[in-house]
C-alpha cells in the first residue's frame, strides 16, 4: 500500500501543477484588464495583447515545472525501484522478519 500511497502523492502533485497552470493561464487570458473597458479600442487591444502574453509566459513557467516534477518523480521510482528490489532477491537479517516462514 505505501508504494501506490506514494505513486499517487508524486503524480498527483504533477496533475495539479499542470492544472494550476492552465487555470491561471484561462483567468489571465480571459479576464485580462476590466478597467480598460471604457478606453479607447487601441488601448484595449494592446492591454489585451499584453495579458495575452502574460499568460503565456506563465502558462510556460508552469509547464516547465512540470517537466522538472516529471523528472524527479522519473529518478525517485527508479532509485525506489532500486533500492526495494534488492529486499526482493537477498534474504538477511535485516529483511528476515519481513518473509513470512511457512511449516
Amino acid at each position: 500500500w505505501r508504494e501506490r500511497a506514494i505513486f499517487g502523492v508524486k503524480w498527483s502533485l504533477v496533475f495539479f501543477t499542470l492544472s494550476t497552470g492552465f487555470m491561471l493561464y484561462v483567468k489571465f487570458y480571459t479576464e485580462g484588464a476590466p478597467i480598460v473597458e471604457h478606453e479607447s479600442e487601441e488601448a484595449r487591444v494592446e492591454e489585451y495583447h499584453g495579458h495575452k502574453v502574460l499568460a503565456g509566459a506563465v502558462l510556460a513557467v508552469f509547464m516547465l515545472g512540470v517537466g522538472f516534477l516529471v523528472q524527479l518523480v522519473r529518478e525517485h521510482s527508479a532509485a525506489f525501484e532500486m533500492s526495494y528490489s534488492s529486499l526482493d532477491t537477498c534474504h538477511n537479517d535485516l529483511n528476515r522478519h519481513l518473509i513470512s516462514q511457512r511449516y
